[in-house]
């Protein structure tokens, strides 16, 4: 008996591992054409074509410049919405003249990640008022990498 439960309690704990790790393999690959100079914490990136990929909806992040060869990896946080996205998406913060990235939302599921607010995204605000958020929506999609 004690071996039986044994062997049960193996193959239920071989199910789960397996089971996450396919859950945490889901890589996300997103090309977007930004039309406006925009930060990333406390890099400013010019308007042109980026890469953003991320291994998990739960990582960090690393942004490519196709034109400019600019780079960053971001830690960001989880974020879930109500509904499935039929479009992945980058969402900004505009405040003044000046925009933040502040959301990933991915294709086909509800997961997306948000980034952290900076310090000058924080005294931006302080001085002026709630800002106004821009959407793009990602048009070209590399294809997920296949595991």
């Amino acid at each position: 008996m004690k071996n039986s439960i044994l062997h049960v309690m193996k193959a239920f704990s071989a199910c789960a591992v397996l089971g996450v790790s396919s859950l945490a393999a889901q890589s996300h690959n997103l090309v977007a054409n930004v039309p406006f100079d925009f930060t990333v914490m406390n890099q400013h990136f010019a308007a042109g074509t980026y890469t953003v990929t991320s291994e998990n909806s739960q990582g960090p992040i690393l942004i490519r410049g196709k034109e400019n060869g600019a780079a960053m990896f971001v830690l960001t946080l989880p974020a879930t919405s109500g509904k499935t996205r039929a479009d992945a998406k980058l969402v900004f913060d505009r405040l003044g003249s000046q925009y933040f990235l502040r959301n990933i939302w991915y294709a086909g599921t509800n997961e997306g990640q948000q980034l952290r607010i900076s310090k000058a995204e924080r005294e931006l605000a302080q001085n002026s008022q709630k800002p106004e958020q821009t959407t793009l929506v990602v048009v070209n999609r590399k294809p997920d990498k296949p595991r």
